[in-house]
């Protein structure tokens, strides 16, 4: 996820400021403009770890453009930093899901129209696809596999 960012220019007497307008209470800061957006990253999964231990609602990312208008931040240079979410979703659950084909159908479709609900790829916590056997069924999408065949359910090829 992508949150935005502004940061406010410093100059030789002062630090580059940044705040977070999706979190509340969320700021930072830096001697220089790099080091300010890499001490927003700090502040954010810092604020989102204190978030997830406290049991509450992680906020969503909006787009940077939500808050161009916003005259807090005028001046101010509007960034992104892109943030790994699953740390701060709680824990994670093994679920095997039986879905009617329709259904999968309208899934595959709306992940298709909608760039924000793609597969960017694998995470550090799933498989790579080159590692699954070239006769698993799956769809074109990247680790979008038949509902009812799991890596542990799945024996292979039949053998004749």
């Amino acid at each position: 996820m992508h949150y935005p960012i502004a940061i406010e220019v410093g100059d030789d007497q002062h630090d580059y400021g940044v705040a977070v307008p999706d979190l509340p209470g969320c700021f930072s800061a830096g001697d220089t403009f790099d080091e300010a957006i890499i001490n927003a990253r700090e502040a954010i999964e810092g604020h989102l770890e204190s978030l997830a231990e406290h049991g509450d609602p992680i906020p969503s990312a909006s787009a940077i453009e939500k808050h161009l208008a916003n005259p807090d931040y005028t001046g101010w240079v509007w960034a992104a930093v892109e943030i790994d979410m699953p740390p701060y979703l709680g824990k994670s659950h093994k679920v095997n899901v039986t879905l009617p084909d329709l259904l999968i159908k309208r899934i595959d479709n709306a992940v298709e129209r909608h760039a924000e609900f793609k597969d960017t790829g694998p995470t550090p916590s799933s498989p790579t696809t080159d590692k699954w056997p070239s006769d698993w069924p799956f769809s074109l999408a990247p680790r979008t596999f038949h509902p009812r065949l799991t890596r542990s359910t799945y024996a292979g090829p039949k053998k004749h």
